[in-house]
């Protein structure tokens, strides 16, 4: 199978999903495509959405669930917060050592940022233990 039928076949069948979205709510996430000579292996995440259109896929789950650990009070998810001058909403956390919070820039929501813990932590004034008050980002 070549590059261009595989991304022909991944396009219609995003076309079939939102279709489904309404009927379902829920929201397509990450789609992606793998294939072979003779195969096609199509990956499609779909997840809820919360009542501000919030996706509630595995990367808010896991903020969600580290918030805690985070110093966060509350659900962070959907926090609103300043760094480097603009305006960020907190989306989601992944396993990273240094990048691990997903945000939305407010000029361009289409867009998520993986941006560093400790200057995340700091802008949405997280409590941070005695080590960490000195650690540079």
């Amino acid at each position: 199978m070549d590059r261009k039928k595989a991304i022909a076949i991944r396009t219609r069948a995003e076309e079939l999903i939102h279709q489904l979205e309404a009927e379902f709510e829920v929201k397509l996430g990450k789609s992606k495509v793998v294939y072979g000579a003779t195969s096609l292996q199509l990956k499609l995440e779909l997840a809820e959405q919360d009542a501000a259109g919030l996706t509630l896929n595995r990367e808010t789950e896991r903020l969600r669930a580290m918030a805690f650990t985070y110093g966060f009070d509350g659900d962070p998810v959907g926090k609103v917060f300043t760094l480097r001058g603009e305006e960020w909403t907190l989306v989601g956390a992944i396993n990273g050592i240094k990048y691990s919070f997903l945000a939305k820039r407010s000029t361009d929501a289409s867009k998520t940022y993986k941006l560093p813990e400790m200057a995340v932590r700091r802008a949405c004034g997280c409590k941070l233990g005695e080590w960490e008050k000195d650690r540079v980002v």
